[in-house]
């Protein structure tokens, strides 16, 4: 099977949803893939590692039109024009879309010309905050496409509440790799090298973004430490929010109890989840920005044997188990956070039951071989009678 997967931005330098593109495409074999991106400084190492083919896409004025708050339509025309190109080259069955737009535009388009289906890939509801102009135009996108992917009920219900047939909106939930995530000795060591000793440590692992809701971890410090006098909130990761959070820190009286380590390394990441007792991510919805779609850390922290809390609503809804792998809150009720905060840090029995029970739905419920299992069947499903060899793709998952 011939698969042309298009997305605006990818990694080595941007994570989320491309983490889950990156780890279903290196599993999948005996397909012709093709991943068209974003060109970027430093792409060449990781392209060559990757396992698949990858394009990049050189994009001229991408700066000035993303100031201006139209990057989609400097993405548009390279995209279109390089992905004609492929098209005419290879003549893939299918054009999976990680987003819709400006690659669902795209997607569109070629659907138009060389009557070749795509799918949208949905993250979270792709019809919450946005402007006037896009609604009406992602609307239409992806009430045209010939399948929705979705990585999480939340996403798959906003769809088919706009009228999309719900037989093809397929859900496709992410993967965890539990060769990398699991429980393991590096997290004392990591504590140790922090100072953190045998503190209790409360940990968030994300950008520094309003929606990520790390104020109100802050914010719900003072009724915690009252009961947890050695409790310490660790953040991991960068972004814009770091002096406002800092700021916030401070006002609050707690600066001391919070630690902000930056930027985590990839290669770091399980050993973080390792050093904390909690990991909690407050996702809600902030500046323009929907609730937080699945959530891969909530499944990487339950695969380390760590009791988890986020914020409902949203399609943390299908990461978490609530009341069974942690806990879901109102992500700014602040008494409620404190309450259930303060239940797992003094309840270690609960805290390792519900840290085992997320270890054990991870590794039996969320394999990325599964995910690219059911990305091929779904392709072929879209595709029907357009598989390149005839009757059958011959492509498959990699264990």
């Amino acid at each position: 099977m011939r698969l042309l997967w298009l997305t605006d931005d990818y990694l080595p330098h941007r994570g989320g949803s491309r983490i889950v593109y990156h780890n279903i495409c290196a599993r999948i074999v005996d397909a012709q893939l093709c991943m068209m991106t974003r060109w970027m400084d430093g792409c060449g190492v990781f392209d060559r590692t990757a396992g698949y083919r990858i394009e990049r896409v050189r994009v001229p004025f991408l700066n000035m039109a993303s100031a201006a708050g139209v990057a989609e339509l400097a993405l548009y025309l390279p995209f279109l024009f390089a992905g004609i190109a492929e098209v005419r080259r290879r003549r893939p069955d299918i054009l999976h879309c990680g987003e819709a737009l400006a690659s669902g535009l795209v997607g569109f388009v070629i659907r138009k010309m060389f009557g070749i289906p795509y799918v949208i890939w949905l993250h979270d509801n792709p019809f919450g905050p946005v402007s006037r102009l896009r609604y009406p135009l992602k609307r239409f996108l992806c009430l045209h496409a010939d399948g929705i992917a979705a990585s999480c009920n939340y996403a798959r219900d906003a769809i088919i509440g706009e009228g999309y047939k719900g037989e093809r909106a397929e859900l496709i939930n992410p993967g965890v790799d539990t060769s990398l995530f699991r429980p393991s000795g590096a997290g004392a060591r990591l504590r140790a090298r922090l100072g953190l000793g045998k503190k209790k440590v409360i940990l968030t692992l994300s950008r520094l973004l309003s929606h990520k809701g790390q104020d109100m971890v802050i914010r719900a410090l003072p009724g915690l430490i009252s009961g947890h006098p050695d409790l310490v909130y660790l953040i991991g990761g960068a972004g814009p929010q770091r002096e406002a959070l800092e700021e916030l820190a401070r006002v609050v009286g707690v600066r001391d109890r919070v630690i902000f380590a930056g930027f985590i390394p990839q290669d770091e990441i399980a050993d973080y989840y390792n050093a904390c007792d909690i990991f909690i991510m407050l996702n809600r919805e902030a500046e323009g920005v929907s609730w937080e779609g699945f959530g891969i850390v909530f499944l990487e922290a339950s695969a380390c044997g760590k009791p988890v809390i986020g914020g409902r609503p949203g399609g943390v809804e299908d990461s978490i188990l609530d009341g069974v792998t942690g806990f879901l809150v109102p992500p700014e009720d602040v008494d409620e956070i404190v309450r259930r905060v303060n239940l797992l840090l003094g309840d270690g029995a609960l805290a390792r039951r519900m840290g085992a029970a997320g270890m054990e739905r991870a590794r039996s419920g969320f394999t990325w071989t599964e995910s690219a299992r059911k990305t091929l069947a779904f392709s072929e499903k879209i595709a029907g009678r357009r598989i390149t060899d005839g009757s059958a793709s011959g492509a498959r998952p990699r264990d």
